[in-house]
């Protein structure tokens, strides 16, 4: 749903809302909950001696390289080489280093300036890559028992930052994509998974469809809301309602909401949507001339295409790799963290 906002967000009147960045911050305390989770889980399995720490962390560079970096490398390759032949205008020589060492964040906020068209999307993913460098080494050193209290710290440090720039009045693009603000809702995340996953959420599947209209009504705010997001408030409101909603989905697996997720069309969609959020905006093409209809058509062939390239991705090239990985890896016990 999630990357469906996104696309929405930016081709249609919706750019002048909020919904694209709070599908966004969704994400990151999603991405938290599972990354966080799988790392304290790893760290259990390091203090009961059933692996060391450097294996813990071997296998987890090795999961994450083999699900990120192939098709993204692979992208920019195909469009770099298009530019060179003079059959892409839109790559920038200037921005590729900072694209390939996933910067992509610190280039558009502190290079440009603003965002650079076609490459836009790629400041989430640069975020999501430098919270694993961060979290992996850091979560695998500290004791288990230390991790909720970890991201309780990030949550608190990221949030300072992100108000401290809008308080000095910084540009939007900045409080955006700031790096350790944006950590702030990754270990939300975590600190749901790490210290309330055990903890039985009341009403939870009330709560839920709540955590989800809040998120819905935060979304549909105008962009730049003087009030709200201009404040940072809306940032630190939605991120909170995002783990509220992860928590609450996590304690109602019965519920029509989670059975609504579920659905098949829309359970394809997420395991191709890292694909389909990386290609898409590549693929986007809508001439000024060509009016409401022509936008809305090309709206369309932007969805399909994307969609039909990223299944293609993932059955010819993510599926096999990430398969390889899991026969690659040396058997190791693994503690599961569960609800009891």
């Amino acid at each position: 749903m999630a990357v469906v906002a996104v696309f929405l967000e930016h081709r249609t009147a919706l750019r002048a809302t909020e919904l694209g960045h709070v599908a966004v911050l969704l994400f990151f305390a999603l991405s938290g909950y599972l990354i966080v989770g799988g790392l304290h889980s790893d760290r259990v399995g390091v203090e009961a001696g059933q692996r060391s720490v450097f294996t813990a962390l071997r296998d987890f560079i090795r999961r994450r390289t083999l699900r990120i970096f192939p098709i993204y490398y692979l992208a920019l390759g195909v469009l770099a080489a298009l530019s060179a032949l003079g059959l892409w205008s839109g790559w920038s020589w200037e921005a590729a280093p900072w694209h390939l060492l996933y910067l992509s964040n610190v280039y558009q906020a502190y290079v440009l300036g603003t965002w650079q068209d076609t490459f836009g999307h790629l400041w989430s993913l640069a975020i999501e890559e430098q919270f694993y460098l961060f979290a992996a080494p850091t979560l695998l050193l500290i004791p288990a028992r230390r991790h909720a209290v970890v991201c309780a710290v990030v949550v608190a440090v990221g949030a300072c930052v992100g108000l401290a720039h809008v308080a000095q009045g910084a540009s939007r693009i900045v409080w955006v994509t700031d790096s350790m603000a944006n950590f702030a809702f990754l270990a939300m995340g975590g600190f749901a998974r790490t210290a309330l996953s055990r903890w039985r959420m009341p009403a939870a599947k009330w709560i839920a469809p709540a955590c989800g209209l809040a998120l819905l009504g935060l979304g549909l705010v105008r962009a730049n809301d003087p009030v709200n997001w201009r404040m940072g408030l809306g940032m630190l409101e939605a991120g909170l309602a995002a783990a509220g909603l992860i928590l609450a989905l996590a304690d109602s697996q019965d519920s029509l909401l989670v059975r609504f997720l579920e659905w098949r069309p829309l359970a394809a969609l997420g395991v191709v949507s890292y694909a389909f959020y990386l290609y898409t905006d590549f693929l986007w093409f809508a001439p000024p001339w060509a009016g409401p209809v022509g936008h809305a058509a090309a709206m369309a062939v932007n969805f399909m295409g994307g969609l039909a390239l990223a299944t293609a991705s993932w059955w010819l090239i993510e599926k096999p790799l990430i398969a390889w990985g899991r026969r690659a890896r040396p058997a190791a016990p693994r503690t599961a963290i569960a609800r009891t």
